[in-house]
């Protein structure tokens, strides 16, 4: 359902029908909460956590907060996923954040219906297929030179799109090549993640979980807050013109020509929302188009890159089974 909306409807229909008018955003903002709300409600009070027998009790509970943050920083492999983790989303961050510029200005026109859901459709596909390949993949080669080997795919997708900014058809098969490289990512991140928790366990004969999923989210969290104060201020130091609202092609012509501005469609071609507001967007200086690009393709070669290198050194599979095997049989003993 998420996908439908995202991909199809939010694009197709509600983006082209409310503009930029503030009091609909609003409107829309506040429908979705209020849908939301009793939706969370019933997830929080319906979900049940089960441990096994195995597993209770596993969680160090005599460390203070800041003695497992110490055992988890004193780990290598840890520190590089959290590097990872870091990484990669600020890149993917912002490339969120740039999607609909990108394809309102870059790629396609304002709020036209078909790009932004083109370019959402094609990053969908191969998340669909992936589910069934990345594992059978991950289990003969390793989660981590799987991974790897993705990244490389995800940044040469970036560069393709990069390169050829315009193009529809090649920036579609640069998301496709993208997307297909992102998938052991996303589908094997987590498991790599208990990897390296499994090897903390051995190395210091404690279970932090908690603690290490809380700087997890620390980073999830932070990170949309931080990227979108960057993007805006990408943007604003670029020389960004937001879009203008108006009720006729005249009140719409004066505002262009009191302050210098050029729309991006003639104004007799842009079709009005139902109440007949017209939403008119600008051309862009270059700068603006070269920000907007790097913040959604650009940025994601550079990070493509680093993980690679990242990953080139969290070799924490290598002598992964004979570690859980000790950790077996200290329980046992125990």
């Amino acid at each position: 359902m998420s996908g439908i909306l995202v991909a199809l409807v939010f694009p197709m229909v509600i983006m082209p029908a409310i503009g930029v008018d503030k009091s609909k955003w609003i409107t829309l903002m506040s429908v979705l909460s209020i849908l939301a709300l009793p939706l969370t409600l019933l997830e929080y009070f319906f979900t049940k956590e089960r441990v096994t027998e195995e597993a209770a009790g596993e969680e160090d509970e005599g460390l203070s907060f800041g003695q497992q943050l110490k055992l988890l920083f004193s780990d290598k492999y840890m520190v590089l996923m959290y590097v990872y983790f870091l990484v990669y989303t600020v890149g993917v961050t912002l490339k969120n954040l740039g999607l609909v510029y990108y394809c309102n200005y870059v790629l396609g026109t304002y709020n036209d219906g078909v790009t932004q859901m083109l370019v959402s459709v094609i990053g969908g596909i191969p998340m669909g297929i992936g589910i069934f390949a990345v594992w059978p993949l991950a289990k003969k080669f390793g989660k981590r030179n799987v991974t790897m080997v993705g990244f490389v795919l995800y940044a040469v997708g970036s560069l393709i799109c990069w390169l050829f900014p315009h193009s529809l058809v090649i920036v579609l098969i640069g998301q496709f090549i993208k997307n297909v490289g992102g998938l052991p990512c996303s589908y094997v991140f987590m498991a790599l993640f208990a990897d390296c928790l499994d090897h903390l366990e051995w190395k210091t004969d404690k279970r932090i979980d908690g603690a290490a999923m809380s700087i997890y989210n620390i980073i999830a969290v932070a990170m949309v807050g931080i990227m979108t104060g960057v993007f805006n201020w990408m943007l604003a130091t670029s020389g960004y013109i937001a879009p203008i609202t108006a009720r006729s092609t005249a009140e719409a012509a004066s505002a262009l020509a009191a302050n210098g501005w050029t729309a991006q469609l003639a104004l007799d071609a842009i079709k009005p929302a139902a109440d007949g507001v017209l939403t008119v967007a600008m051309q862009q200086p270059e700068a603006v188009y070269g920000v907007i690009n790097f913040a959604f393709v650009g940025l994601e070669v550079i990070t493509g890159i680093i993980l690679v290198v990242v990953l080139k050194f969290l070799n924490v599979e290598k002598n992964l089974p004979a570690e859980q095997a000790e950790i077996r049989a200290r329980k046992e003993a125990t």
